[in-house]
């Protein structure tokens, strides 16, 4: 498949499980442990998708999501959110965030995670 995927993830295990799972199938697997640090990446860096995390330090992915939705040259990216959390504040807006495609509960199966990400892929433009 060769479709390059921007992994941000502030844990460790979930990344390196996420990586191997991606990887296997063929995925180019780009980490970051933070929203900051994606930021940095995303600037030399053009992937096909970001799985990203919405609870991390600093920079959360909401606020990521939003930065990224706002700047012309990433705006088209597609982001596949992958949280623990089982609902969302009210107000977060999340629905109106240009780039988010799907949601990925954690944790998940590596078929439930491979099918969020190859359906964004491929109906990505």
């Amino acid at each position: 498949m060769n479709a390059k995927v921007l992994l941000v993830d502030d844990e460790p295990d979930v990344r390196k499980t996420y990586r191997d799972i991606l990887e296997a199938e063929g995925y180019e697997v780009t980490e970051a442990a933070s929203g900051d640090e994606a930021i940095k990446k995303i600037n030399g860096y053009r992937p096909d998708l970001i799985l990203l995390d919405i609870r991390m330090p600093g920079k959360n992915g909401i606020e990521m999501a939003r930065e990224l939705g706002n700047r012309e040259d990433t705006k088209g990216i597609p982001i596949v959110i992958i949280t623990a959390l089982a609902s969302f504040p009210v107000g977060e807006g999340l629905a109106s965030i240009p780039g988010i495609r799907r949601f990925v509960y954690k944790p998940c199966r590596p078929k439930t995670l491979l099918e969020g990400v190859e359906d964004v892929v491929r109906y990505r433009h």
